[in-house]
């Protein structure tokens, strides 16, 4: 009889294994519930105006902190799978204030590089730097053309890092590494930006200011029923979640933060509360994972900064918006027919193109100098003599960028038109008379003929 019992305690536990594999601990992900918070590993330590970009599923958190009278500065990457905090390579500049986001996979960081005196602070430079999290890498890009303010915003459209602060609006273009100026923004308080559905959301104060990108136009929609300064914002895309955005404590005064949660469909222009907060908190910075919302630190008072990471699953998550598009990974092809590969003997050339995709952002890059925003063909005008190249740039609506083949075209000086008609006019004469003197040539020998 106990020679049995081994054989089939062997088999119980061969089974307990086999379910304990089965069983598996549902992710994060699928065993969440709506309108609720999860507490997460917090930082390894405080930091002060923190920021942060998603790459791969993976967040990427920079700031700095005081110790024993001096700033230090940090870079973190941090894994939702498995909560751990990893520090990465620093910027070259780290001392910059910059505004932080994501792009095709990298990180751009933008802002002023600030050099101290025993008097002040004082701006000496502007960098924009971009962090590869494949290599752990840093690279120095086109800085922006104007020292900008410290507070800024700064959001993504057609392919393009829109720069805003109190000295202007700037644009910088990732496939040409190169800055355009804007008009101005309209609204006054440098609130956080959110973009969705071809619409920007700015929202000044209390305020909630929209524009249409399709349309060029802009409206007022319904003001956030409470104000605290520095939010943290983001949006959720509709993978997962209905498209909402959502605003998450805030600063009420030196002395104390917010905890509250507001939400903002657009769909609709209603606001609606969220689960309160756990650690009310503003200056957080605030990083969307598969439509879940991570605020990670922030400034708890005027004394005390906050290590707690906490996620947020929003209202009606693991249902998709009904009006969510997957992303078009199509890139677009452009064709430049005019000019060619010649030489031309004017200063105005027309530029004729062909697109594959509609509603493109275009333009061209001239001698590898200016860039020029186009809507279709165009006439480029007051060409210098010389050699010329030309290529063409077309971002479609997903941020798929594609360009034409360059062009090398050279401009000469015009033949010069009093030359050209006299020239005309010697040919002509010299027609007429070479024809007038064939017709008097027969009559001649016909005389002397006769004479004989």
């Amino acid at each position: 009889m106990r020679k049995a019992t081994v054989p089939l305690t062997l088999i119980l536990m061969l089974l307990a294994a086999t379910f304990v594999y089965v069983a598996k601990p549902a992710s994060a992900a699928e065993a969440a519930t709506e309108n609720t918070w999860t507490t997460k590993t917090p930082l390894p330590q405080e930091i002060e105006g923190a920021r942060a970009a998603v790459v791969n599923g993976k967040i990427y958190l920079m700031g700095s902190f005081y110790k024993n009278y001096s700033r230090s500065y940090v870079f973190y990457e941090y894994d939702p799978e498995t909560g751990n905090w990893v520090a990465k390579n620093l910027k070259p500049t780290p001392e910059a204030i910059s505004v932080v986001v994501s792009y095709q996979n990298k990180i751009y960081t933008m802002g002023e590089t600030i050099g101290y005196t025993k008097e002040n602070g004082t701006i000496i430079g502007c960098t924009n730097e971009v962090y590869d999290p494949a290599t752990d890498t840093w690279e120095a890009k086109a800085p922006i053309p104007v020292n900008q303010s410290t507070y800024l915003i700064t959001y993504v459209v057609y392919g393009q890092i829109h720069v805003v602060g109190a000295n202007g609006h700037y644009v910088y273009d990732v496939a040409t590494d190169s800055w355009a100026r804007k008009e101005p923004q309209t609204f006054q308080y440098l609130g956080a930006p959110v973009v969705l559905d071809s619409k920007i959301y700015f929202f000044d104060r209390n305020l909630t200011r929209i524009y249409d990108l399709k349309s060029d136009t802009w409206s007022l929609g319904t003001p956030r029923p409470t104000y605290t300064g520095f939010a943290g914002v983001r949006a959720t895309t509709g993978v997962m979640a209905q498209k909402r955005i959502y605003f998450f404590g805030g600063i009420k005064s030196i002395f104390a933060s917010s905890d509250v949660t507001l939400v903002y469909d657009p769909s609709t222009d209603t606001w609606t509360l969220g689960a309160t907060m756990p650690t009310s908190r503003g200056a957080s910075a605030v990083a969307v994972v598969n439509d879940q919302i991570y605020v990670i630190g922030g400034t708890i008072n005027m004394h005390y900064s906050s290590t707690a990471n906490e996620l947020y699953t929003p209202f009606g998550y693991g249902t998709p918006d009904p009006s969510y598009v997957p992303p078009d990974n199509t890139m677009p092809e452009v064709s430049v027919m005019s000019p060619e590969n010649r030489t031309y003997y004017t200063a105005d050339i027309q530029l004729n193109l062909t697109v594959t995709e509609p509603d493109l952002w275009m333009r061209y890059n001239l001698d590898n100098e200016n860039i020029t925003e186009i809507s279709g063909n165009t006439t480029i005008t007051g060409l210098s003599l010389g050699l010329h190249n030309l290529t063409v740039y077309a971002t479609d609506d997903a941020g798929n960028t594609a360009f034409s083949q360059t062009i090398h075209f050279e401009v000469q000086e015009p033949f010069p038109t009093v030359l050209a008609v006299f020239s005309v006019a010697l040919v002509v004469v010299g027609v007429g008379l070479l024809v007038y003197f064939r017709k008097r040539k027969p009559k001649a020998e016909t005389g002397d003929a006769s004479q004989s």
